[in-house]
């Protein structure tokens, strides 16, 4: 690096900071702070499981939630959109989802599902 200037190597500095938390996050959001076995490959296949989970995480955060909702953490968005009350009542043979929220949250709901949907998937 000696051919950086101090901002550049300060800015290199910085993203690696930043991995530390993506590590902590997988972590602790996740589940794989311990290995559930003693079994190397029963473990390897948990912890890929995670690192997918995580992966599939970090792209609904880029490709289908609002713009603020980038830097949240899982429990963050766990907090928000997962643990909204709801039931599932059936009425004439046809299911359906009620949720206790407010209408901006449903609207956000609403659109991340739409962008979901709007996705190219090859």
């Amino acid at each position: 690096m000696s051919n950086k200037n101090a901002s550049e190597v300060a800015h290199i500095y910085a993203k690696r900071a930043n991995q530390e938390n993506t590590i902590k996050e997988a972590k602790n959001g996740f589940g794989v702070r311990k290995v559930p076995s003693g079994d190397f490959k029963a473990n390897a296949l948990f912890f890929g499981a995670a690192v997918l989970a995580h992966n599939l995480f970090v792209a609904q955060k880029l490709f289908t939630m609002p713009k603020g909702y980038q830097s949240k953490t899982i429990k963050i968005i766990r907090w928000l959109f997962v643990e909204i009350p709801g039931k599932v009542v059936t009425y004439a043979k046809k299911m359906t989802l009620k949720i206790d929220c407010s209408i901006e949250k449903y609207n956000m709901i609403i659109e991340m599902r739409r962008r979901t949907h709007a996705l190219k998937i090859p």
